[in-house]
């Protein structure tokens, strides 16, 4: 189990692998108050059938999806945060941006 604390516009939060959120049906949860954002572990990620290639692909994709959350509440921005359709296009889009950005020398 992988436990690391990042700061997020001036907030400290810990990322915390929870083999316990398995039973929530998440693969991560947000917990805004409480400064903490947890993650199953990549190898609980998707089905049996996923290869670990994919599975780690998920859980990236799943730490981006619940960081972008924090980003948004320490933002003041709730309304966003509450916005699962916007968190997850930004979570999945944003590895992509971020090349664009880079080719583009705008970073």
């Amino acid at each position: 189990m992988r436990n690391y604390k990042i700061n997020i516009l001036g907030t400290q939060y810990e990322i915390v692998e929870d083999a316990g959120l398995r039973r929530t049906g998440f693969d991560g949860l947000c917990r805004n108050y409480g400064k903490t954002l947890q993650v199953r572990d990549s190898t609980d990620m998707l089905d049996q059938d996923a290869t670990e290639d994919e599975k780690r692909i998920r859980y990236k994709e799943t730490v981006r999806h619940e960081l972008v959350h924090a980003f948004f509440f320490e933002s003041g921005l709730d309304e966003y945060c509450e916005n699962e359709q916007l968190v997850s296009w930004i979570a999945i889009q944003f590895p992509k941006m971020l090349k664009v950005f880079q080719e583009a020398e705008c970073m």
